[in-house]
């Protein structure tokens, strides 16, 4: 949204500096992205009259121009066509920084005559894309003035602000007014409703067939001269970006900025029979005045005659009723249409314009009725003509928000306590009214602020207008984060995160929808999470898994060449397997190589041990050790490989999954490298709370042992890890395998397992003999519980 100062104070009676007045916009929750203050650049140019004309002696198309300036006279070298004696201009002095050019002025000669300063250009000055000559000031223009001085307008500052989509009554330069004087800023200009004289006809009937149109408000205009509208009205326009087009659109695009009044202006005398509001029953084609055709649908909101449609309502008008400079007759339109209607139109046909945006944000529908008249007003002075009476289509009634408010909630919410009186003057400037009933204050919420619902909402009004700065910080005490639980859940989220980045992995935050037809391949497909008005036609479902988005993920940066890559994502999925049909899942994804191939060691690709190693270090956060858990590959989704995974279980109960993805999704996917992926469901992880997440590292010395045992093939190695673990779960920190091997000299059905076993204690360091002890218990084990025995060689 951007204005200037000048169209501010046009409905802002106030002296405070521009600078005061952008920062208290952004203490109001409207943020000033932009501010653009050119008076210092235009600070020294001045005005002068040329006096004096002569040829330039080498140069044709060149003249040379005697410039009074007041205090003295130059001659300086021209080539505008425009120049000519008694002709008021904008003379840069010696010294002076153009500014669409960054070009100083300098004492030079041109083809031999010497030019002292520069006769200056609407373009030059940056005051517009595009001139033919030189600027023509107004005859009764004073010399020697600085520029600033005799037209302070072409300074105007431009204000750009960012404006929430809960405030839609500040897409109007009224409405930011509005906030501004109910802060103090200055004083709210009273708008006055013109009493239109009604001289013509209307003839022109209108019928609203949808529900989708809640007014609808015509007036017709007879005998017009739509020519270009007045210099005040292009200015403004200007500046913020419009081109300036005819007198009757220039109004219509005033009102929508002024007052987030969006209208419509038709050439009448090219509408056909009856005016009509309807749904599309079925498909049609459509001239817009963007020069492009658009293809409508079914359900689509138009307004059409017998013969055509003659716009999209609230988002674009059609070529069919185009007003031109030959437009005599014309129709004003101002409606109230459905947002969500506009909105679902707007975005399935990729339009964007000013009407749009408005609409589907929620205009005001009190405001419909003196817009007409204001905007009439201004159509009949710079076009003007005769006007019609009104025709007024009403087929539903907005009735506002009432809300019972004690003002004490004031103090318990938001931790101010105005004077009452003051609570309710900034209420009351915002367009609240109060009445009294038993004792409590009902207030009823304006029609243009569609965000007030409930109490919490008003507190929030006189906090913002009273200023969060003035809000006293307190400190907390006796507060524990932990005390409900959901402390250490956060912690443990927050160490998951620290865990996985720590391992090399990246972390991504993706869409919670994902596309019906991925989900499709990957098996997860479910009618009952389609989205009814999805933000993209790719996006029209909840996601079951994080897997595919990070898969996707990988996909596109595959395409740019980076193969090895790890991603994870701690996020909702959704299904109906899940209580309150969400739950929150750790997934994880690993393509490429592991260990990259160098002059030290071979390179090795990721595997489903990769993938095993990340969910047991994910669940020791969460209070679960390694032996509590078993690998199955049971109930595997079909997106991992049947042979290379398993699903995570805790006590009978799947928890995650972990492994290869199935070489079918990786083709589907275009990728070529290996790939594992790794999920654990955060709320099936059973409640352990005297897990204490440790913040410092043992002390004491640790040590390593290496062992390799010959076993039956069919020992799983995830027994060798458990037993060993479980065997002093304090002192046995992790046990990893480092080699595998399978020959002939072991035996039939025989394989070795090489394993490291890190041990440390936290209170003491382990002597020789609890080495001992303990590396005797793991050859023990091996023997008598799974047939195992030492490898000597």
């Amino acid at each position: 949204m951007r204005f200037t100062l000048s169209w501010l104070k046009e409905f802002l009676d106030t002296e405070t500096n521009l600078e005061s007045l952008c920062k208290r916009l952004t203490d109001l929750g409207v943020e000033v992205e932009k501010l653009v203050d050119r008076s210092s650049e235009l600070e020294p140019f001045i005005t002068a009259e040329i006096t004096a004309i002569r040829k330039h002696p080498e140069a044709d198309k060149l003249n040379l121009c005697t410039v009074n300036y007041g205090s003295g006279s130059d001659e300086i070298v021209c080539g505008a066509s425009n120049v000519r004696i008694g002709l008021k201009v904008v003379l840069a002095p010696l010294g002076t920084l153009i500014p669409a050019s960054n070009i100083v002025i300098e004492r030079r000669k041109i083809r031999g005559i010497e030019s002292v300063g520069m006769l200056c250009s609407a373009e030059e000055l940056g005051l517009t894309a595009h001139s033919d000559g030189i600027i023509e000031l107004p005859l009764n223009t004073k010399i020697g003035e600085k520029l600033l001085i005799a037209y302070p307008e072409i300074s105007d500052p431009l204000i750009e602000v960012e404006i929430t989509p809960n405030r839609s009554d500040l897409l109007g330069v009224y409405g930011i007014a509005r906030d501004l004087a109910a802060s103090d800023m200055g004083t709210l200009k009273q708008l006055t409703i013109p009493t239109i004289k009604e001289s013509s006809k209307n003839n022109i009937n209108v019928i609203v067939e949808s529900k989708d149109c809640s007014l609808f408000i015509t007036r017709y205009f007879a005998n017009i001269s739509n020519s270009d509208s007045d210099e005040k009205t292009q200015r403004l326009l200007r500046a913020i970006g419009e081109t300036p087009l005819s007198s009757a659109v220039d109004v219509t695009n005033y009102m929508n900025y002024s007052f987030a009044r969006p209208m419509h202006v038709y050439d009448a005398d090219k509408i056909v029979g009856t005016l009509r509001v309807k749904t599309l029953g079925e498909a049609d084609e459509f001239l817009g005045l963007d020069g492009k055709k658009h293809q409508l649908q079914a359900g689509d909101l138009v307004i059409c005659d017998d013969d055509k449609i003659c716009s999209i309502a609230g988002i674009l008008g059609g070529e069919s009723t185009k007003c031109t400079e030959e437009t005599k007759n014309i129709l004003l339109e101002s409606a109230v249409f459905d947002p969500i209607t506009i909105a679902k139109t707007a975005r399935r046909l990729g339009l964007d314009t000013r009407s749009k945006y408005v609409f589907e944000r929620g205009v005001d529908s009190s405001f419909a009725v003196p817009a007409i008249d204001i905007a009439s007003e201004m159509i009949m002075r710079l076009c003007g003509g005769e006007a019609s009476e009104k025709k007024i289509v009403s087929t539903s009634t907005l009735d506002p928000v009432k809300i019972l408010f004690d003002i004490s909630k004031v103090e318990k919410i938001a931790g101010i306590s105005p004077p009452h009186k003051d609570i309710l003057n900034i209420l009351k400037k915002l367009g609240f009214e109060a009445s009294e009933a038993n004792g409590t204050l009902e207030f009823t919420a304006p029609l243009w602020r569609h965000d007030i619902e409930l109490v919490q909402d008003l507190v929030e009004e006189v906090a913002r207008i009273y200023g969060f700065e003035n809000i006293q910080s307190k400190e907390i005490t006796n507060i524990s984060f932990y005390q409900d639980g959901m402390g250490l859940r956060n912690k443990m989220l927050t160490e998951a995160r620290m865990v996985l980045a720590s391992s090399g992995y990246n972390e991504l935050i993706t869409w919670s929808f994902m596309p019906s037809n991925l989900a499709k391949k990957f098996g997860l497909h479910e009618e009952s999470l389609l989205i009814a008005n999805p933000i993209s036609e790719d996006l029209d479902i909840m996601r079951q898994s994080i897997v595919p988005n990070l898969l996707t993920a990988v996909q596109k940066n595959n395409a740019r060449s980076l193969d090895n890559l790890s991603f994870f994502e701690i996020g909702p999925i959704y299904g109906s397997k899940f209580s309150n049909l969400q739950t929150e899942v750790i997934s994880a994804i690993s393509s490429g190589q592991a260990v990259t191939r160098s002059v030290y060691k071979d390179a090795r690709n990721f595997d489903f041990f990769d993938a095993k190693l990340s969910a047991i270090n994910l669940l020791e956060i969460f209070g679960i050790i390694e032996t509590d858990v078993e690998f199955s590959n049971e109930e595997m989704p079909k997106y991992y490989h049947p042979g290379k995974s398993a699903s995570i279980k805790i006590k009978d109960q799947i928890i995650g999954y972990a492994g290869e993805l199935h070489p079918s999704i990786l083709m589907l996917m275009k990728i070529t490298k290996p790939t594992v992926a790794l999920e654990i469901f955060i709320d099936k992880i059973p409640k352990n709370h005297k897990q204490i997440i440790k913040s410092s590292i043992s002390e004491y010395q640790p040590v390593s042992r290496d062992f390799a045992f010959i076993l039956d093939k069919n020992v799983h190695a995830d027994s060798i890890l458990r037993g060993i673990k479980s065997l002093d779960d304090h002192i046995i920190r992790s046990v990893k395998i480092f080699d595998v091997y399978e020959g002939e000299n072991l035996g039939e059905n025989k394989k070795s397992i090489a394993i490291t076993v890190l041990m440390q204690s936290d209170y003491a360091t382990l002597a020789e003999k609890d080495i001992t002890n303990l590396s005797d218990s793991i050859i023990s084990y091996i023997s008598e519980k799974l047939g195992g025995k030492i490898r000597s060689a």
